[in-house]
């Protein structure tokens, strides 16, 4: 099963909505609660075999985010002309 979604990422917080077999959705603080909340319902889902998908729309503060994803497994892609040319574009 795979999820596929966009997160809109800000400076104070983030909003990420999805759809597949399962629906994702959540607005979460940029803090380290925010972060591990966020996580942990990646985690909730990847335990019951769904793989997560996402598209990032942000303005500069998507690289962490971007690593984060990765380290837990998940796809993630960064929208936007500046992130293309660091090699982190949306495949």
């Amino acid at each position: 099963m795979t999820i596929s979604g966009g997160l809109d990422l800000h400076k104070t917080q983030f909003t990420v909505a999805g759809r597949g077999a399962e629906m994702l959705y959540g607005r979460y603080a940029t803090t380290k609660e925010g972060y591990a909340a966020f996580w942990g319902q990646l985690g909730q889902l990847r335990k019951r075999g769904v793989e997560v998908q996402l598209a990032v729309e942000s303005t500069g503060n998507a690289r962490y985010f971007k690593r984060q994803m990765a380290r837990c497994g998940d796809d993630c892609g960064v929208s936007g002309e500046r992130h293309a040319a660091r090699g982190m574009a949306v495949r």
